[in-house]
């Protein structure tokens, strides 16, 4: 990124923003606000000049990954800024249609282009599964999701074999059919939800069938995942694992919404120890890397906040209300946003209602 920003100079004065951003957000809330406004009109700008850049490049069927870039990076200013905005709604669309006329040309692409586009896949998943809204871009790597078990290859292997793009690309795959099946979940929810089993069409029966049978399909083939991150190093493990995790609590927390059981059919719902256990793991990894990095992308506060609702004693409740309070500390107001939604959710509401309304209540204009 910093070679880029040496040859493109809208990347250097993003670059610039982000870091005039961070020191002022370091400074404290009182200061951030008191900049907010000159801070978001900047932002504006450089969003706009970054737009018109990819519709450009667009046009002339050219690639260039200094426009996504100062993308990527303008979506992390927009979450500091403004704790309501949805950073990544004004700009994935525009490069997400970059990004996948650029893929269909079958242009050459370099590793760092490469890895660009991964960030910018991430970046939509992510978004889509935290505000309960679809991904706005296709799922651009390369690997099916119901082919080689990433790290296959090492299955036999005594040493933790180093991340590669297999298991990258793996768990990128997962988050987007998971942002794609659990918007169509939220969908059928909203249809059915107060409505006696006698009352559903064949149609809405057929499709909640088919939604369950696709996410009990996608629960298995992440539990067989998680045979083989176990043999990638460790460092490696707690980059992937959190978002495998997600994905798992995630379909057994939608599916224990009441609404599913008009199906009157088997659902694959784990255990609520065994969703225990998978949110205390996680919990422990998020908080690694919090401890490593110093720093939590906002944009992941909602995994955190799904695996709060899987917290049962003071004890571990306190250890997820802790990692949203030192992102409040810095000036991520997002965080405040779910530490109410978890205190509503300890206070004795249902779980999988918690679950289902949580974007429309606590993040609003999504």
């Amino acid at each position: 990124m910093v070679a880029l920003s040496q040859q493109d100079h809208g990347v250097s004065r993003v670059i610039e923003l982000a870091g005039e951003v961070h020191m002022i957000r370091a400074s404290g809330p009182f200061e951030l606000e008191k900049q907010r406004t000159r801070l978001r009109n900047l932002a504006d700008e450089q969003m706009e000049t970054c737009a018109r850049q990819m519709r450009y490049y667009f046009k002339v069927k050219t690639w260039a990954s200094g426009p996504i870039a100062c993308a990527l990076i303008l979506m992390a200013v927009d979450a500091v800024l403004d704790k309501y905005f949805d950073p990544v709604a004004s700009l994935m669309p525009t490069i997400s249609g970059f990004v996948d006329e650029t893929l269909k040309r079958g242009s050459e692409l370099s590793p760092f282009d490469e890895d660009l586009i991964r960030l910018v896949q991430l970046t939509d998943s992510v978004n889509a599964v935290s505000r309960s809204v679809y991904p706005f871009g296709s799922n651009f790597t390369t690997r099916s999701f119901l082919g080689e078990i990433p790290s296959a290859s090492h299955t036999n292997a005594t040493i933790p074999s180093p991340l590669n793009n297999n298991d990258v690309d793996y768990i990128l795959v997962a988050m987007w059919c998971w942002g794609n099946l659990q918007g169509r979940m939220f969908d059928w929810v909203s249809e059915t939800i107060n409505r006696p089993s006698t009352q559903l069409s064949a149609e809405q029966k057929v499709r909640g069938l088919e939604i369950v049978c696709e996410a009990s399909s996608l629960q298995v083939r992440l539990l067989q995942c998680f045979l083989q991150l176990g043999r990638i190093s460790e460092s490696s493990y707690q980059l992937l694992a959190p978002y495998s995790y997600w994905v798992l609590i995630g379909i057994s927390q939608l599916l224990g919404h009441e609404s599913w059981k008009l199906l009157q059919c088997g659902l694959p719902v784990m255990a609520r120890d065994q969703l225990h256990k998978y949110a205390l793991e996680n919990v422990g990894c998020i908080t690694t890397i919090v401890n490593r990095t110093g720093l939590l992308n906002g944009v992941i506060m909602p995994l955190v906040f799904s695996m709060g609702l899987e917290m049962v004693s003071y004890k571990d409740r306190r250890r997820v209300l802790d990692i949203l309070d030192e992102q409040q500390a810095r000036n991520f107001g997002l965080s405040g946003l779910f530490r109410r939604a978890l205190l509503d959710a300890y206070a004795g509401q249902d779980l999988g209602k918690q679950y289902m309304v949580r974007s429309i209540k606590y993040l609003p204009g999504t």
